[in-house]
C-alpha cells in the first residue's frame, strides 16, 4: 500500500511538471490517470484492511 502511495506522489509530480511545460500539456492525462488509479487503490485497500480489523 505504501508503494502505491509513492507511485501516486510520483504521478502527481508528473502532472505538475506537465502542467508547467506547454509542450507536455497534451500528455498530462497519463500521470493523471496513474495518480487517480493508485490513490483509488490505496483507499480501497485501506478500507478493506479497516473492515478486516473491525471484524476481528
Amino acid at each position: 500500500m505504501g508503494f502505491l502511495f509513492v507511485i501516486g506522489l510520483f504521478a502527481l509530480s508528473g502532472v505538475t511538471v506537465a502542467g508547467s511545460n506547454p509542450d507536455l500539456v497534451e500528455h498530462m492525462w497519463f500521470p493523471g490517470i496513474l495518480a487517480g488509479l493508485s490513490f483509488f487503490l490505496v483507499i480501497k485497500i485501506g478500507f478493506r484492511l479497516w473492515q478486516r480489523n473491525k471484524n476481528d
